[in-house]
């Protein structure tokens, strides 16, 4: 399109806003200004009529005020004196404005006496006696109290249309004839106003009054029209209608108790002549202005199109590099602003040329020294630049970057790498993060985390640049991490004498290891996804089941060891002991582990046990050999413990039963022992007097074999009742350990119970164990869960205070700590904690010899005994080097749960 002159489109766009205007002024003028001031004069003309109305009304209420006192005084008097009520009736119609003349008339409707004014009082002896009987007006005062109007009538008095008031008074009735003399005097006035004319109508239609007195005396009727005769739909509207032949604008308003109407007219052409003019002389000063406008805006059309000229060669030098050239001012200080800020742009755009040389340089430099990794390509993927950090990452000098392939230095797996990018990139995505291995020029293989842009040069080709971050070690870490937890999955999975399970909190299998197939029989994947009510316990356990998975996940507490019987896949009894605990799942939430042990053997080597028992007194002469075979179950069911220990060291939770256990097996192989071979000794003169028996018995063999049998069976139930005491305290630690029963006790008795179940542990190592614990500390509370927390904590002491020394002492104290608690410690001059580690050592799973035996529960079982169920706490103070001091600090009296309740189930 070409181009037009600044002095013609300025002109013709000022002909159009000219135009616009006239357009949109015209329009409102005539369809919503003058429909307004309409609407305005037709409002004022109707609220005139509303406020004659009250006039009127307000007129009424005088003569109205004044019948009514008159009213109440002739009720009040007895005797009536004649000349005395014409003086006050002729007194009141004196007052102008009121009643044109009053009667009062008696109970049979004849005139008794007659006011009037003093023109008309000569026909006063005619009026007396007149019968009113049959008048309306008379009958309906009457009838009711309070005042009664009549529509219009010829007046006696004045010779014209009036209307007549009654009210009655005892047994008189007050009649009097409306004045309207005053009341057109103000309708009058009220309608001098450009040929307003006002006129009050009876509830008939007839006129009353006239603002101009000419319709009363003919009594015109405008009873026809509608909203005369029905004014309710017409209130406030305006009417049109023809009267006396003129076009007349009419509204018509009613005066409240009387049924009176107004009607207020004014002749159309009077009406809407001010709104008619005013339109005009808009619409003509409209269409001036709109001249004048043209006229001006083609003399200033021409002006500024001069000026402009000049600015444009001005803007032109400028742009040319002459940053210096002079303006030589305009009349108009808006041309000469424009030209200054041409000016000060100039300057602004030749000190950005030099901020922006700065600034690449700056930005060159920050590049060229930054850790991270920044390139360019070119669209098929070939380096046009890149920083010194990947040039040293990848081993290779600057200058031999420029147009090498990117690819030459990444390693991806898949081929398709670039188009899955290019892929993205074409979705609509404003950059791309991928990451990938790089190799550098020695061949070392590095990870490197790459965020891509596309973008275009100048010419429109596709350009790349990409920021990258070298991510190595984060990486390294990372497969560490999964190397570490597929050696914990694999430790599970060589661990076949433990049974362990993790289970969701319905009770549903999520691992199943080695060791539980070959307890119960159900490979892992017969058993993943499947509760164990299908598996190995009835719908009671289960519920059981289900209910401990919701105290450990509520407590966090673990449970157990338990003892349970279970079936198995070829449907026999076994019987178990496990301990359940939760850790936390990685969608969040808890799972449930659960590590089993199989004790089935142990148990039937108690039942046995119990039955020797039973038998022992009825069959002697079998005591012995039963004797034998009871020290071999339960050497074999020691042997089968010690196995257990072994396994149940690993899950931390089981470390105090096997602690018992490997006491129980040390202490009673002594008596045992003993026992034993005084056993097979007299089992061995036995069948040796047998022999001789045989032969031929002496009075001094058998005399030898009682000494020596009595010797025996004094040597079996010497040691049998050493290993009686033995398993009697080592019993009431088991159960304390096992029933997690709460019961009182001296803090001294358990310290020195789990000393003596850990001592064996001491005997062969160059350590010692010592008890220092004030006599006397009674304590109401669970000493199986105590007496676990203090053996972790020394057992926790040996494997990592003492490890690699020749020496060392594990020292537990106890002492009174006011009236309502006991503070324990644990202290060892070992190797202690470093800082790092000393605020996660109650964390689990968390361990420091993680692969070496650990599994990192000993601690956290500690910490969710003493701070729940025993209700305490427990703090650590550590210095590298010198050794760790454990201190818990637990009530005499521990929280009550709901077991303890003499209420619970």
């Amino acid at each position: 399109m070409k181009p037009w002159p600044l002095s013609r489109l300025l002109f013709l766009r000022s002909a159009l806003v000219a135009l616009v205007t006239f357009v949109v002024v015209y329009p409102l003028v005539i369809y919503w200004l003058m429909p307004q001031t309409v609407r305005e004069l037709e409002r004022r003309q109707t609220e005139l009529g509303e406020a004659i109305a009250g006039q009127v009304q307000a007129h009424l209420a005088g003569p109205a005020f004044a019948l009514e006192g008159m009213a109440r005084m002739l009720a009040v008097e007895r005797a009536l004196d004649p000349q005395l009520f014409y003086a006050m009736l002729d007194g009141f119609l004196e007052q102008p404005g009121s009643f044109s003349s009053l009667y009062l008339v008696d109970g049979d409707g004849r005139v008794i006496a007659v006011g009037l004014p003093p023109p008309r009082r000569a026909l006063r002896s005619d009026l007396l006696g007149t019968d009113l009987s049959a008048h309306p007006l008379w009958r309906s005062a009457r009838a009711a109290d309070g005042l009664h109007w009549t529509d219009t009538f010829l007046s006696t008095v004045e010779g014209g249309f009036t209307v007549a008031v009654a009210r009655r008074a005892g047994q008189y009735t007050l009649i009097g004839e409306l004045a309207f003399t005053r009341l057109i005097d103000r309708m009058t006035a009220t309608s001098d106003d450009s040929g307003l004319r006002t006129l009050l109508l009876d509830r008939r239609g007839r006129a009353l009054a006239d603002s101009r007195d000419e319709l009363r005396g003919r009594q015109q009727d405008f009873g026809d029209l509608d909203f005369v005769r029905m004014p309710e739909p017409f209130s406030g509207e305006v009417v049109h209608l023809s009267f006396e032949g003129e076009a007349m604008l009419a509204t018509i308003a009613t005066v409240p108790h009387l049924d009176w109407r107004v009607l207020v007219m004014r002749p159309q052409a009077l009406a809407y002549q001010p709104a008619r003019s005013a339109s005009l002389l808009m619409v003509g000063a409209l269409v001036i202005a709109v001249l004048l406008a043209l006229a001006g805006s083609a003399i200033q059309a021409r002006y500024f199109g001069r000026q402009f000229a000049r600015l444009s060669a001005f803007a032109g030098d400028i742009g040319e590099g002459r940053y210096e050239l002079p303006w030589r001012p305009s009349r108009v200080a808006e041309i000469n602003g424009l030209a200054a800020a041409v000016a000060r742009m100039g300057s602004a755009v030749h000190a950005r040329e030099a901020e922006a040389t700065a600034s690449q340089a700056a930005y060159r430099e920050l590049v060229e020294n930054t850790t991270e990794l920044v390139v360019r390509l070119d669209a098929d993927w070939h380096l046009t630049y890149a920083n010194p950090a990947l040039c040293r990452l990848l081993g290779i000098a600057e200058d031999e970057v420029a147009g090498q392939p990117m690819k030459r230095w990444l390693s991806f797996d898949e081929d398709d790498w670039q188009r899955d990018l290019y892929d993205k990139l074409a979705a609509g995505a404003a950059s791309v993060a991928f990451e990938c291995p790089m190799v550098d020029s020695a061949g070392r293989t590095c990870r490197v985390a790459w965020t891509l842009h596309a973008g275009s040069d100048e010419g429109g080709a596709r350009r790349y640049g990409a920021i990258g971050r070298d991510i190595t070690d984060r990486w390294q870490a990372g497969e560490a991490l999964a190397r570490s937890e597929e050696r914990l999955r694999a430790t599970l999975e060589a661990a076949t004498t433990v049974a362990i399970q993790w289970y969701d909190a319905g009770g549903r299998v999520l691992y199943w290891n080695p060791g539980s197939t070959l307890l119960y029989g159900y490979t892992a994947e017969e058993a993943l996804g499947r509760s164990l009510d299908e598996l190995l316990f009835s719908p009671e356990q289960m519920r059981e089941f289900r209910a401990m998975f919701g105290r450990v996940a509520a407590d966090g507490v673990a449970e157990g060891p338990q003892e349970v019987p279970v079936r198995t896949r070829s449907g026999e009894t076994r019987y178990i002991l496990f301990t359940t605990f939760s850790i936390p799942a990685r969608e969040g939430g808890r799972y449930f582990v659960c590590m089993d042990v199989d004790v089935t053997g142990r148990r039937e080597a108690i039942d046995r046990l119990r039955e020797l028992n039973e038998t022992l007194e009825s069959r002697v002469a079998e005591r012995t050999a039963e004797l034998e075979r009871s020290n071999g179950e339960l050497a074999a069911a020691l042997d089968h413990l010690r196995r257990a220990q072994e396994e149940l060291l690993r899950a931390e939770k089981m470390a105090a039963l096997g602690a018992l256990v490997a006491g129980v097996a040390h202490e009673l192989s002594t008596p045992l022992g003993n026992g034993l071979m005084a056993a097979n000794t007299v089992a061995d003169h036995t069948r040796g007097l047998r022999r001789e028996l045989e032969s031929g018995l002496k009075r001094s063999a058998l005399e030898q074999y009682l000494a020596d049998t009595e010797a025996g069976t004094e040597i079996i139930e010497r040691n049998l009742q050493r290993a009686a005491e033995l398993v009697a305290s080592f019993r009431q630690v088991a159960v304390d350990q096992a029933s997690s029963q709460r019961r009182e006790f001296e803090l001294a008795e358990v310290v020195d119970e789990i000393a003596l179940t850990l001592r064996p542990s001491f005997r062969r190592q160059p350590w010692q164990l010592e008890t220092d614990v004030e006599p006397g500390l009674l304590l109401d509370s669970y000493p199986g869960p105590l007496g676990q927390a203090l053996a972790n904590l020394v057992n926790n002491a040996l494997v990592h205070g003492f490890a690699g020394r020749d020496s060392g002492t594990v020292t537990v104290r106890g002492r009174a700590a006011g009236a309502e608690a006991v503070a324990i410690e644990v202290c060892d001059d070992g190797c202690g904690i470093p800082p790092e580690n000393l605020r996660r050592i109650f964390d689990p799973f968390f361990t420091t010899r993680l692969g070496q035996g650990g599994s990192g529960l000993g601690l956290h079982i500690v910490h969710n005994l003493v701070t729940g169920l025993l209700g305490g706490s427990i703090a650590v103070d550590s210095t590298p080097g010198k050794g760790t001091c454990m201190r818990l600090r637990i009530p005499r009296s521990a929280p009550r749960t709901q077991a303890d309740s003499p209420t619970a189930p």
